[in-house]
């Protein structure tokens, strides 16, 4: 605010020196104004390119100290991560495919992974431009992200029967999964999971927020002012394509949603529901009514559902109560018919 107040001040004097006619006094303030702006350019070209030699040599050290958790695979000009664990299965057992939350990654999946890799074998993937994923060329609604995810599994040599388990928006990327491929998908797991009705508005203040942030971040100041997180997230959200793909994904999402409520409901295949505690210290009742409302709706979806509470969880599951997805896999996994 100095930096523009103090020239705006300095304009403003010179106006109202020049309007009384007294010239020298004039010429006196425009000298000085010329002069403040001068130096706050200077200061500004200095402390920008300080800003972007740090901001790059940032992501140098991200690149050494956080590499990929597992793979890239080319899908035909652009990369998407993928990591799968676990032993490889037995005949017709089925594969765990994990898909986290908006602007999640195989990071949120890390107190589940290891746990579920113990007994079956599991993949958490980026979704295009996020984690260690390039941007995708397809549309981020259920069908280009679903497409996405199939040709993934497909080059990597992942074989269904699959498990799919979703968080938050990651569910309906699973149902419109289990729609559109029936036939590979053995059971599905909603963590508390969006509904299709919902809706995420895309406010004005909100854009504007996101592409300064967005435009900032070649100058490190996102980095160093911790908007992006930690190290080891600011090494995924600190990053152009995560910014411009969480932008391009909001600006989507009526689109998205105009889809998902056109979701075939995936029939007889079993599906756990596992919802976030409505009683845990601090919840807005309000809040925790409609959401639980959402959430019984979502079990009309299949004729073979239930649901689990997460006893004392917010809305991350994956990070507060991961033993209730991992206990929730392993009885769903026993469960299938061999």
């Amino acid at each position: 605010m100095i930096a523009v107040g103090v020239p705006f001040l300095l304009l403003l004097l010179v106006m109202i020196v020049h309007a009384g006619g007294n010239a020298t006094l004039s010429r006196s303030f425009l000298r000085t104004l010329r002069w403040v702006t001068a130096t706050e350019l200077a200061l500004l070209v200095v402390l920008a390119s300080v800003g972007a030699i740090y901001e790059y040599r940032s992501r140098a050290r991200d690149r050494r100290e956080f590499p990929p958790q597992g793979k890239l695979v080319d899908l035909g000009g652009y990369n998407l991560h993928i990591q799968c664990v676990g032993p490889q299965r037995a005949e017709n057992a089925p594969t765990i495919v994990l898909d986290s939350g908006l602007v999640g990654s195989v990071l949120d999946w890390r107190r589940v992974l290891p746990e579920v890799a113990r007994f079956a074998r599991v993949c958490a993937y980026d979704r295009g431009g996020y984690g260690w994923s390039d941007p995708s060329p397809r549309p981020r609604t259920p069908d280009g992200i679903t497409a996405d995810l199939h040709a993934l599994l497909e080059k990597s040599g992942e074989r269904p029967p699959y498990i799919l388990v979703g968080h938050s928006l990651g569910g309906l990327n699973m149902w419109a999964y289990a729609s559109r491929y029936p036939g590979e998908v053995a059971g599905l797991v909603l963590v508390d999971s969006v509904h299709p009705q919902e809706s995420f508005p895309f406010h004005r203040l909100e854009r504007v927020r996101l592409l300064l942030l967005r435009y900032a971040l070649p100058f490190g100041l996102p980095r160093w002012r911790g908007w992006c997180g930690g190290p080891e997230k600011a090494a995924i959200a600190c990053q152009p394509r995560y910014q411009r793909s969480y932008y391009e994904q909001r600006a989507t999402m009526p689109l998205y949603f105009a889809e998902a409520r056109k979701l075939s409901p995936p029939g007889s295949i079993p599906v756990i529901l596992i919802s976030r505690d409505p009683r845990r210290p601090g919840a807005n009742a309000d809040t925790e009514s409609r959401w639980r409302n959402w959430q019984q709706d979502l079990r009309r979806i299949s004729s073979n559902s239930h649901s689990v509470t997460a006893e004392g969880s917010g809305h991350d599951i994956p990070g507060e109560r991961p033993d209730t997805i991992v206990q929730a896999i392993r009885n769903f996994r026993q469960q299938l018919p061999r």
